[in-house]
């Protein structure tokens, strides 16, 4: 354990696990409909571009900024999903969940682990392990949003340990 941890773990508070994120870019399902509207925008803008092209170059190169903002909308979403996991360190003491980002800030999360707490395993190839859920105010209403452990190699492992973390709590 690194001297660092002495300033953050509470007397008798060990580390158990760490680990990172599988770093591979991926889409779910919730970025499929900003993906079609982000490459159907980006392509009209593309098809306006080519035809102002005679025009002359400022009409032009106005339209890239259109075909930048659809391309945006449509990767957006997974690349900022992938450059958080790709910036994150995950780790589990006897009491407590820490998730380490450094993108894009440096943060550290810390979520107490409670005997009452709902833990969900999914158990794919990276799974994922989820301990808390909060909820973020959108502009559309509150969005549900599970917090935990993502596409980890050792999510089963991980589970097992939170279960046991879970007992060890008065």
């Amino acid at each position: 354990m690194t001297g660092s941890w002495n300033d953050i773990l509470a007397p008798g508070e060990k580390v158990l696990w760490q680990g990172r994120p599988d770093t591979a870019f991926v889409a779910g399902r919730r970025d499929l409909m900003p993906a079609i509207f982000g490459l159907g925008f980006a392509l009209i803008a593309l098809r306006m571009f080519v035809g102002a092209l005679p025009e002359g170059a400022f009409p032009a190169l106005f339209l890239l900024l259109f075909i930048a903002a659809g391309l945006a909308v449509a990767v957006g979403g997974p690349a900022r999903n992938w450059l958080g996991r790709r910036f994150a360190t995950y780790s589990l003491s006897t009491r407590r969940a820490f998730i380490a980002r450094s993108w894009p800030k440096r943060s550290l999360e810390s979520y107490d682990i409670a005997p009452d707490d709902v833990l969900e395993l999914v158990d794919d190839t990276p799974g994922s392990v989820y301990f808390r859920t909060r909820y973020r105010n959108t502009a559309n209403g509150a969005r549900r949003e599970r917090v935990g452990f993502e596409r980890i190699a050792d999510a089963r492992h991980v589970y097992d340990l939170l279960r046991q973390v879970q007992r060890s709590q008065p």
